[in-house]
C-alpha cells in the first residue's frame, strides 16, 4: 500500500490564488461569480484583460457528456480561449512546440464554472478536456483566426496516445 500512496501537489496559496501556468504563453484569468437575485453572473472576456491583441474572430459552445474525453487536439496558427459556463472538466496541456523554453512539458487543470476564468492556450500546445461532472458540461472557445472550411487548423492525436505522458 506504501507505494500507492502519493503526496498531493501544493494547489492554492493561503490567499486561495490560483497557480500561474508552468507552460510557456498559457494564460489564465481568473474572474468571479457575481450573486444575483435570480442566479449569477461572470464575465468571460473583456479586451482590457490584455490576454491577447488579437481581434476575437468567432466563437464556439462545446457540450461533453458525463465522463466524455475529448483529446489530443492542437492548432498551428490559431489561439483557443476557453471559458466554461456548465460543470467541471480536467484540462490536460503538453507542450508539441521544440522551440519553447517549456517543450514537452505537461500541465493539468481542473476548470469549473464554480470559480470561472478565462485560459489561453497558445498555437502549437497539445490540449484534452474530460468531463468530470455526472451531467453535461459545457465551455465556449473563442478564437482569434475564424475556422478555415477548406482547410482546418486543426490536428488530432488518439486520446491514448502514447506521444504525450498523460492519461485521462
Amino acid at each position: 500500500m506504501q507505494d500507492e500512496v502519493k503526496k498531493d501537489q501544493q494547489s492554492t496559496d493561503s490567499e486561495w490564488s490560483l497557480p500561474e501556468s508552468i507552460i510557456d504563453g498559457v494564460l489564465f484569468r481568473e474572474t468571479k461569480n457575481i450573486i444575483t437575485g435570480n442566479g449569477t453572473t461572470s464575465e468571460g472576456y473583456r479586451e482590457d484583460w490584455n490576454l491577447h491583441s488579437d481581434p476575437i474572430k468567432q466563437i464556439i459552445q462545446v457540450t461533453l457528456r458525463p465522463g466524455a474525453i475529448s483529446a489530443w487536439h492542437m492548432h498551428r496558427l490559431q489561439k483557443d480561449h476557453v471559458f466554461v459556463i456548465l460543470g467541471t472538466f480536467k484540462l490536460a496541456m503538453y507542450d508539441g512546440r521544440p522551440q519553447s523554453p517549456t517543450y514537452q512539458k505537461l500541465e493539468v487543470r481542473n476548470l469549473s464554472n464554480l470559480r470561472p476564468g478565462a485560459l489561453v492556450i497558445p498555437p502549437g500546445i497539445w490540449h484534452g478536456f474530460k468531463n468530470l461532472s455526472h451531467q453535461e458540461s459545457i465551455f465556449i472557445n473563442y478564437f482569434d483566426r475564424a475556422y478555415q472550411y477548406s482547410d482546418p487548423d486543426e490536428y488530432r492525436l488518439p486520446p491514448d496516445t502514447t506521444e504525450i505522458p498523460f492519461t485521462f
